[in-house]
């Protein structure tokens, strides 16, 4: 039972060291916003107004950034970038026992995270989309 324990603690020590390497590491590839962005229209989570003020450079690269602090715990809230970080483990792993994605793709965790996304939306946008 000892041993058990222990190589579980292990794995997630391991599993935490990789998602902060990811974390600090991220592309805007990783965080993919052009189709997240027509992911969430597509599915009626953003209005059309919101899509194309999004989809304006300025305000895209600054979604972009935004994801980056909130992940990187840039924006000084630890509480914030900790419930992201640890769904993304948890979808991943999710996603990984399911066959639907690599045992370290953190960007497929990070893709459904689509509260992160719409929280930076909104902030960056200054609209009430969550």
């Amino acid at each position: 039972m000892k041993t058990k324990q222990g190589k579980r603690q292990k794995e997630r020590e391991f599993t935490m060291k990789k998602i902060d390497e990811f974390i600090n590491n991220l592309t805007n590839d990783d965080i993919d916003l052009i189709d997240k962005l027509n992911n969430l229209y597509g599915h009626d989570q953003i209005t059309e107004a919101d899509y194309k003020l999004a989809l304006e450079k300025d305000n895209f690269e600054t979604i972009e950034h935004f994801v980056r602090e909130i992940l990187q715990d840039d924006i000084g809230d630890t509480k914030l970038a900790d419930e992201h970080v640890d769904f993304i483990v948890e979808e991943t792993e999710n996603l990984y026992e399911q066959g639907l994605c690599e045992k370290d793709d953190f960007t497929a965790g990070l893709y459904n995270c689509d509260d992160l996304y719409l929280y930076a939306i909104a902030d960056v946008l200054d609209t009430d989309i969550m």
